[in-house]
């Protein structure tokens, strides 16, 4: 073999090997590229994720706290309400004529003589507002239970009405007074309020 001839193979060969190692980058370089396009669009979308998680967890907190917001407005509306009509009607039981506190009076001090509670001609302490005093003490002598009542006795103001009747020896008493009557018809007056004023 000249050395024309071996010198056009080494050049062959050397081409073919520049060519294979050309390729060889050409595949590598476009490898790297991909890998970084791979990289790049997963980063973007976890970035895309994670904003919009943000923003999710924002809008929902927003609007968990416009909830908690509207519930304490509509709570605090709710007792406002509950508070004007109650207070309206502890008006009209202060302003309530001689006549209809009378009666009032006569049917709760029926209600707890003739239930039972109290055992039969036990001596008895009655405690009424001053602005009944008068009421009870003639009351006392048209039912007849004169001989049971030991004492009479004046209640704070804020009872509005209605008595108190307690036995001698402090055993029992019972509460039929018109404070005690409101608050137990609290829990009424405010499903009332929920149902019909609210809506609810």
């Amino acid at each position: 073999m000249s050395i024309e001839s071996l010198r056009e193979a080494v050049i062959r060969k050397a081409q073919k090997e520049a060519e294979r190692i050309i390729e060889e980058a050409k595949r590598r370089a476009e490898e790297i590229i991909r890998n970084a396009e791979k990289r790049y669009e997963l980063r973007v979308k976890r970035r895309r994720e994670e904003l919009i998680s943000k923003i999710t967890n924002e809008e929902n907190m927003k609007y968990i706290r416009k909830v908690m917001e509207l519930n304490i407005k509509m709570t605090t509306l709710k007792n406002e309400i509950l508070n004007e009509v109650l207070k309206g009607i502890e008006e009209r039981l202060r302003a309530s004529n001689t006549n209809t506190r009378r009666e009032s009076l006569r049917a709760l001090l029926r209600e707890v003589l003739g239930s039972g509670i109290l055992p039969p001609n036990t001596k008895v302490t009655i405690r009424v507002v001053k602005q009944d005093m008068d009421l009870i003490k003639e009351l006392i002598k048209e039912e007849g239970i004169i001989a049971i009542v030991s004492k009479i006795e004046t209640l704070s103001d804020d009872y509005i009405g209605g008595l108190i009747i307690e036995t001698e020896d402090g055993s029992i008493a019972v509460d039929n007074t018109y404070k005690t009557r409101l608050e137990k018809l609290k829990p009424e007056i405010t499903k009332v309020l929920q149902e019909k004023v609210l809506g609810t």
